[in-house]
């Protein structure tokens, strides 16, 4: 068993598909997310801005032709020298054209009644940009009078600054942010998938191709099925637990180091509990999966019948990032737990709700016994399909013939 680990770790980890995933992957992404981070200094001309609310100081100027005639000269008020006042659309082309303002907005003359407004700019951009929001700003200091209605105008213009707070079992409330859970259990959750499955294709091409060549043949004389099974497995399960730590760790940095600079990730942090987690289901999904894809390998002729036949394993796999909304807003509902509680299910549904919330530990142990059986079934069955198939010298069993064999 271990000579063929050694030997399986050896080739396998040389693959050029493997080496450009593992590396190739987090070097993009590094590469791109300091890429932004230069370009974004050089924008800002290696300006910083400070956290907290923005001054007018922060927008570039703006301007504005009023065709309905009731907005004020914005000169002697905070907006003086941020949004310029000019009486025609030719005006402020020419304003444009000396690079006084790069943008400006039409006022129409029937604007009470249909709020329609014309936003033009040198070039196509969208309308929410800082600028829109210092004319719109403008636009409601111009029509509120009474000073006293200003914050309460404010605040219903963006009335709930919600923060969750979830009750858990001991009575303790946990702050919660809808959105940095879900960018959580979705990195977690698709870096499981991805490397587990990247881990089995390998597997079962390996056992494809090693049968393509009969090698298996001269294989099978000195190794037992289970112990050569074993050994691939062990070692295309190990060059992928390398690959999850290093996609994870390049994705915590990368959040990490993006927390600094985005409200949004600001609470981003990976609990030890969660990575725990996350190393067990990894193990327990690959040996699970890469199981059956080995199974597979065994009777499939070739690589074109390996991956249609292992839709099988696949797609009941991937159910839980079918249905990941409804697990990151509710994580403890039925579905979820269900989920949780399936074999095939199980290693990305406890990840995804591992990274929202505490999960009782009933749950958690029932979950990695039920998986443990899946991955003892899978193994033996893989096992026995392997030995028999050999035996087949290369005839394929036919789908409804593998009970038959499984337990003949």
């Amino acid at each position: 068993m271990w000579t063929v680990f050694l030997y399986e770790l050896m080739v396998q980890g040389r693959r050029r598909a493997y080496l450009l995933l593992t590396f190739g992957l987090p070097i993009a992404a590094l590469v791109a997310f300091f890429g932004y981070q230069i370009y974004d200094a050089i924008a800002n001309n290696g300006d910083t801005v400070e956290s907290g609310p923005l001054t007018f100081e922060d927008y570039d100027s703006v301007g504005y032709v009023d065709a309905l005639g009731q907005l004020p000269d914005p000169t002697g008020t905070p907006f003086e020298g941020k949004v310029l006042r000019y009486t025609n659309i030719e005006e402020a082309n020419r304003a444009v054209d000396d690079g006084l303002i790069s943008v400006y907005y039409v006022l129409a003359d029937d604007y009470l009644e249909t709020g329609h407004v014309d936003f033009v700019s040198e070039n196509f951009s969208p309308e929410v940009t800082d600028e829109g929001d210092l004319f719109r700003a403008y636009v409601l200091n111009s029509f509120l009078t009474d000073e006293a209605l200003v914050p309460i105008f404010v605040r219903l213009q963006n009335p709930i600054n919600l923060t969750e707070h979830r009750i858990q079992a001991d009575g303790q409330t946990e702050t919660r942010d809808v959105n940095t859970d879900f960018w959580l259990a979705y990195v977690f959750a698709l870096a499981l998938f991805l490397s587990t499955l990247t881990a089995s294709g390998y597997l079962m091409q390996s056992v494809i191709e090693e049968r393509e060549t009969r090698m298996i043949e001269i294989l099978m004389s000195s190794v037992k099925p289970l112990p050569l099974l074993t050994g691939k497995t062990l070692a295309l399960g190990l060059l992928g637990f390398f690959q999850i730590a290093l996609w994870l760790g390049t994705a915590t940095f990368i959040m990490t180091q993006a927390a600094k600079e985005f409200v949004d990730l600001s609470q981003f942090e990976v609990p030890p509990d969660v990575l725990v987690i996350s190393i067990i289901y990894f193990i327990g999904g690959y040996l699970m999966i890469g199981s059956g894809f080995a199974a597979i390998g065994a009777i499939s002729n070739n690589m074109r019948e390996g991956p249609q036949l292992a839709t099988v394993i696949t797609l009941p796999s991937v159910v839980p990032l079918w249905v990941m909304t409804l697990i990151v807003t509710e994580p403890n509902s039925k579905l979820a737990v269900i989920l949780s509680l399936f074999p095939l299910t199980a290693p990305m549904t406890m990840v995804m709700r591992a990274s929202i919330i505490h999960i009782p530990l009933l749950e958690l142990v029932a979950s990695i016994i039920l998986m443990v059986g899946g991955i003892v079934v899978m193994l033996w069955g893989a096992a026995r399909l392997f030995r028999i198939n050999i035996l087949l010298a290369g005839n394929p069993p036919k789908l409804r013939d593998i009970p038959r064999l499984l337990f003949g």
